[in-house]
């Protein structure tokens, strides 16, 4: 089996016929999950050709896995690394409004936030429905 020495060649072999990255939960990423993101989509590739489209699904406030180092700096600057532009996704699909409405004021008090201008707020369809869902009719 030939080893190979070359970074850039090992790259391009790994990936060869992949265009596109997809990560999630980026707000966890520690240094290393970083570096190896970065790498793989060619961010400081110099020919636009060799580096992949790159997509990183996050949430500033859910960062709870800070005591292994990982650090939500690495999302609060994925547009600048990667000349990205931000869509919020606000609509919460899970929760009724009672928690949403509490959970966006407990967190609007967070200094630093990234949504500080997008919370969250109750899917439309489901406005005609108790703001405590289903549970308060019970």
């Amino acid at each position: 089996m030939e080893v190979c020495a070359d970074p850039d060649e090992l790259r391009d072999r790994l990936l060869r016929g992949y265009r596109y990255i997809l990560v999630d939960e980026y707000q966890d990423i520690d240094r290393m999950q970083y570096a190896l993101v970065s790498v793989l989509a060619g961010r400081t590739a110099r020919e636009g050709d060799t580096r992949l489209s790159i997509m990183a699904v996050g949430d500033d406030d859910q960062n709870i896995y800070a005591f292994r180092k990982t650090s939500v700096g690495f999302i609060r600057r994925f547009t600048e690394d990667y000349h990205a532009e931000p869509v919020y996704l606000v609509e919460n699909y899970r929760s009724t409004q009672h928690i949403i409405s509490a959970a966006n004021e407990i967190i609007a008090a967070a200094s630093g936030r990234m949504k500080i201008d997008h919370p969250s707020r109750f899917d439309h369809a489901r406005l005609q429905g108790p703001s405590g869902g289903r549970w308060e009719t019970l």
